[in-house]
């Protein structure tokens, strides 16, 4: 378990005009001691007197505020996403003013900060920030800040609550216009197949089961026989796709080196599924060490990015599957698999060539 360093419940920090104040109040305070003027005295005590009122009223804004955070169900890299804060004051007389929030990401330099003017008491208010993150893979949002200036500028007091959540953050999927395999799969579009199904074809005519939809009656065979007919139609086939992702780096790369080695072949791998399955194509879908079951639906395409996500390079190694329509997806400098000639490859530029070991 990763230790977490003690923080104060309450961190207070000066803003610019905070500084001037109080130098001015120390200004004033010595020269009420220097001279023993009343009205120095009387100005000091007004000046801490506003100091103590910041005080109190910024612990009172910061107090009793509860934050939850909501992500998408699907993130993926170089993709904007909206994550989504709900802060609810649960105090019941006082309301909050001037929050700010400051969430952070693990290994994300720059933080995302939402403002609300205002929070009333046993109420909670929504807002949403853009967040886009560079690669696919694990991250985790770690605390959250909530600071006010409230009352009066000064000062900039803040308190920190511990919200750490993991999110997967998907492959990038890119446009496809037009998938591999063009004249495989879209110039042979739908087959007919002689079974029963729900394509477009008419297949045979059958008596009126219930359940049957109304716009089926055959109208003429239902006047002539007397009961009511309804039309079936042939199933109609789609062709398979079948990707294999070639992810296999140089040796001569370190591990981070060649995660990144792959990571655009894997974008374009999980794109070319979506596409076929947004086709309603089923996708074989493989990779340099292991087999996914046939890809029918977006609830198992979602499971394939999953693992697209966190997928580690591999040593070369003969694929498990081998289809002469088969579309290979691999690094520029990566080795070939040894496969059929009517095989398809297709070489993604990567960040690093391979060199020579």
């Amino acid at each position: 378990m990763r230790n977490k360093r003690l923080r104060l419940p309450r961190r207070l920090r000066f803003t610019r005009e905070g500084k001037y104040f109080f130098w001015l109040t120390v200004g004033i305070g010595l020269g009420a001691v220097n001279t023993g003027n009343n009205l120095l005295y009387l100005l000091l005590g007004m000046l801490l007197s506003l100091i103590i009122v910041s005080g109190i009223l910024s612990n009172v804004s910061l107090k009793s505020l509860h934050i939850q955070r909501h992500l998408p169900q699907r993130m993926f890299a170089e993709t904007p996403c909206l994550i989504t804060l709900t802060i609810s004051n649960k105090k019941r007389y006082f309301p909050s003013f001037s929050i700010e929030i400051e969430d952070r990401i693990e290994g994300h330099q720059k933080s995302k900060k939402c403002y609300f003017l205002k929070i009333g008491p046993q109420q909670e208010q929504k807002t949403a920030y853009r967040l886009e993150l560079p690669r696919r893979g694990e991250y985790t949002f770690q605390e959250v800040t909530i600071s006010t200036k409230f009352p009066f500028s000064l000062f900039v007091k803040s308190r920190v609550i511990q919200l750490e959540q993991t999110c997967l953050v998907y492959p990038k999927l890119m446009p496809i216009l037009r998938p591999p395999m063009g004249r495989h799969l879209f110039q042979q579009g739908q087959q007919p197949h002689a079974e029963r199904g729900q394509g477009n074809n008419f297949f045979m005519l059958r008596e009126m089961q219930p359940g049957d939809e109304l716009r089926w009656i055959h109208w003429p065979s239902s006047a002539r026989t007397g009961k009511w007919q309804v039309k079936e139609f042939e199933r109609e086939h789609r062709p398979q796709a079948h990707l294999l992702l070639w992810n296999v780096a140089p040796d001569t790369l370190n591990t981070e080196e060649a995660t990144r080695y792959i990571d655009k072949s894997i974008d374009l791998a999980a794109s070319f599924a979506y596409s076929y399955i947004s086709h309603g194509h089923p996708v074989h879908f493989a990779t340099a060490e292991q087999t996914f079951p046939v890809l029918h639906t977006e609830q198992e395409l979602d499971q394939l990015l999953r693992q697209l996500a966190v997928l580690s390079p591999h040593q070369p190694t003969s694929p498990n599957r081998k289809s002469p329509h088969m579309v290979v997806v691999l690094p520029e400098h990566s080795p070939a698999p040894s496969l059929p000639p009517s095989v398809r490859q297709i070489r993604v530029p990567s960040p690093w060539p391979a060199t020579e070991g």
